[in-house]
């Protein structure tokens, strides 16, 4: 337990550090990452950092939604949007997030459609009423699914 927890401090400093958009991450695993808090995460995806492919895109000006979280894999609609949902045999997503506290004000939430095969309770993570919460659910459910890509 403990070096998990020394691991977790060395990592928070480096997320820290990434923030101030000194240089892109280095890990072996993508998982590292899910020990940083909701801001940390957050942070550490914003303004064109990634974990491996998966990102964060904050969008004020023109499109429907204000956050769009994106993972490795892109779709029929060659979109990289995270989670993909099964439409007719493509799968196909944007990765707009619920985001009602932000810009846009976007308070829907599309994952409880069944096409994307999502149990309630993850449901529940990626719909909160804040949307910076909400994209850091969906960024660790990718990071916990694989979906990111290598990390480096």
């Amino acid at each position: 337990m403990t070096r998990v927890v020394v691991f977790c401090l060395r990592l928070t400093a480096l997320a820290l550090v990434l923030h101030t958009g000194t240089t892109s991450t280095s890990y072996a695993n993508c998982n590292n990452y899910l020990c940083l808090n909701n801001h940390q995460l957050y942070e550490s995806l914003t303004g064109g950092h990634t974990i491996g492919k998966c990102r964060i895109d904050v969008q004020p000006g023109p499109g429907f939604c204000y956050l769009y979280v994106k993972a490795a894999e892109k779709g029929a609609d060659n979109d990289s949007g995270y989670p993909k949902n099964n439409v007719n045999g493509r799968l196909v997503g944007t990765g707009c997030v619920k985001a009602p506290d932000l810009p846009k004000n976007i308070g829907v939430c599309f994952f409880s459609d069944p096409r994307y095969g999502l149990p309630s309770s993850t449901v529940a993570s990626f719909c909160t009423e804040k949307g910076k919460d909400n994209a850091v659910a969906m960024i660790r459910h990718a990071i916990v699914h694989k979906k990111c890509g290598p990390c480096l």
